[in-house]
């Protein structure tokens, strides 16, 4: 796919939970891109923790900075632990 501003093509993916994959093929005229592999990422040598984001369950939208302030404090206070290895905010609160 061709993006603005973008001179190298960009290989486009997409991910639906709960349905079953399957391949389809590329779009026709489209430049191919070669594969590039990966580079492995080095496991931790301890445990892992992830903090999953609090839900604010009032209805008052003023309580998402508490509930977000709280998380953070929840993961900043775990990564003093010199045992854990904590997830990044960025990782967790996508889910």
């Amino acid at each position: 796919m061709q993006l603005k501003n973008i001179a190298d093509p960009v290989r486009v993916y997409s991910l639906q939970i709960g349905i079953p994959a399957t391949a389809k093929p590329a779009a026709p005229g489209g430049a191919s891109v070669p594969e590039k592999p990966s580079p492995q990422l080095a496991l931790p040598d301890k445990p892992s923790i992830a903090v999953l984001p609090f839900v604010n369950m009032s209805g008052d939208s003023e309580q998402e900075f508490f509930t977000d302030g709280l998380t953070e404090d929840i993961i900043t206070d775990l990564s003093n632990v010199p045992g854990f290895f904590v997830i990044a905010r960025n990782s967790t609160f996508a889910l």
